[in-house]
Parts: structure tokens; C-alpha cells; sequence
């Protein structure tokens, strides 16, 4: 059941951007696919102070990976999961899952670095994790060009309704990046 507030409501609104294609997980609203439960369930034993974000686990159970691309203006999101057929699965993936400062990447944008840009000469790479040492304060970390990661917002709801609502563009003053 979809509810307001919910991360169902804040994929659909995600749709709305572009090109989007969603996973499949066990709790699929539509067409449940029961054999990434295990995979899924053990991930987040593993990892569990992922549960401190409920949203980012219905995510996971629900739609387990999202990718974003448009042509228009070269922007492209990743938020890794466990359907290899929408996004890079966030155990299987090249590297360590969780980096050297300790945070466990779950997305990365692309996008160019001025709005309206239309040349792929001026893309940046934008990160987003989650602290795994629980040394810092809990909320979704954001890494600009692999700069170190800055604390962005509270929850991964919070993140996806921010990038809904600023149609994709996660980097609200490019100034710094432009000297």
C-alpha cells in the first residue's frame, strides 16, 4: 500500500525525471521477485546499522536498485542494489564495499557541472554513503569530484525527495567547483 511519505511515492515522483528503471525486489509492489530475499536479508544482518534508516531497507526490499539516464544533458544516477539488470549490485561491485574512511557507498551521479550544460566535457561525479564506523552523525554523506565525504541529510527518504524535488541536481552551488 502506497502511503504519503512513503518511498514508493518518492520512486514515482523519481520517474518523473527521465529515463528510470527500478529492480525488482521480494516486496515489490507490483511483481515481487522472492529469490533476492535471502540475498537482501543477509546484506542487512551483515551490515545492520543499515537499519537505521527504514526507508533505505524497504528500498532494497523493494525495488533493490534504480539507474536514472538522460541524454538530453548527460545525467545518469546509480542506486546500487541486488537486480543486476537495473544497477551495479552493491556487493558484487569492483573494490571494497566499504572504503577506506569507512563509508559504504550506495549511489553515485552523474551530472554536467552547470544546469542546462549540454557538452559532456564538464560532467562531475557525485557520491552519496552511508557512515559504517558509526562515528559520525547518522544521514547520507555526499562526496563531490572524491573530495572527502560531507554529512548531506538525515535520511534516505530525505535524499530521495531532494533529488525529486531539485530534478536531479544534487549540487546546489557549483561555484567552488568552477575555480
Amino acid at each position: 500500500m502506497k502511503d504519503n511519505n512513503s518511498i514508493h511515492q518518492a520512486i514515482d515522483r523519481i520517474h518523473e525525471l527521465g529515463n528510470v528503471e527500478t529492480g525488482r525486489g521480494p516486496k515489490h509492489p507490483t511483481s515481487p521477485n522472492p529469490q533476492l530475499a535471502s540475498e537482501i536479508a543477509d546484506f542487512i544482518d551483515k551490515y545492520s546499522f543499515l537499519k537505521k534508516d527504514q526507508n533505505y531497507v524497504e528500498f532494497l526490499e523493494c525495488y533493490a536498485g534504480l539507474l536514472l539516464y538522460r541524454d538530453k544533458d548527460f545525467m545518469s544516477l546509480g542506486i546500487y542494489g541486488f537486480d543486476d539488470d537495473v544497477s551495479l549490485h552493491l556487493v558484487k561491485g569492483e573494490g571494497e564495499l566499504i572504503d577506506e574512511a569507512g563509508m559504504l557507498t550506495f549511489a553515485d551521479l552523474t551530472l554536467p557541472l552547470q544546469e542546462g550544460d549540454k557538452s559532456a566535457d564538464n560532467l562531475i561525479g557525485i557520491g552519496f554513503a552511508f557512515d559504517a564506523t558509526q562515528q559520525r552523525p547518522w544521514g547520507v554523506y555526499r562526496c563531490i569530484n572524491n573530495q572527502p565525504y560531507h554529512w548531506y541529510c538525515g535520511t534516505f527518504l530525505e535524499w530521495l525527495e531532494k533529488l525529486a524535488n531539485q530534478k536531479g541536481r544534487l549540487l546546489e552551488d557549483p561555484t567552488p567547483l568552477l575555480r
